[in-house]
């Protein structure tokens, strides 16, 4: 008796503890991530005070700081830019670093260009992306490239200033 009340203790917490959370941001990393976010790029963005997605997110939001937090780190323009398409990407839930690569291989560079393509057609582009590239082992079925799809429609627009 006394381990079933344990267990169900234990497990009410873990309950409590997972249902009472805030919601969590998909898929936030510490830098570096390589390749995506090199260590030497990721050493200039400590610098500027920038040490997680997260942080690169909130970064990157608008074009003003996106000049500001290129001149912090010593990061070209452009390369902040980049940055930002890929974190916006990071938003979405079930989308890692190597899945942000393949979707840019694929010509999508962020959520909102995410959100304007057909899955059949974007995971036609991603297998030929991937045969050439050879960046992901696995790749997603076409039910999971509508499941982000459709998660980037749902999205808010953080990221703003971006083509």
């Amino acid at each position: 008796m006394m381990n079933v009340r344990k267990t169900s203790g234990l497990a009410a917490i873990w309950v409590a503890l997972v249902l009472g959370a805030p919601a969590a941001n998909a898929s936030h990393y510490r830098l570096p991530i390589d390749p995506m976010i090199p260590a030497a790029e990721a050493t200039l963005l400590a610098k500027a005070g920038v040490t997680t997605t997260l942080a690169l997110l909130q970064e990157v939001a608008t074009p003003d700081k996106r000049k500001a937090l290129a001149r912090k780190s010593g990061l070209t323009q452009e390369r902040v830019t980049d940055l930002a398409h890929q974190v916006d990407l990071l938003r979405i839930d079930g989308l890692g670093p190597s899945m942000v690569r393949l979707l840019q291989a694929s010509g999508v560079a962020n959520s909102k260009a995410l959100a304007a393509e057909d899955p059949a057609a974007l995971h036609q582009k991603m297998t030929a992306a991937n045969a050439s590239a050879q960046i992901s082992p696995v790749l997603p079925q076409v039910g999971l490239v509508s499941a982000w799809i459709a998660a980037a429609k749902a999205l808010p627009q953080v990221v703003t200033g971006l083509k």
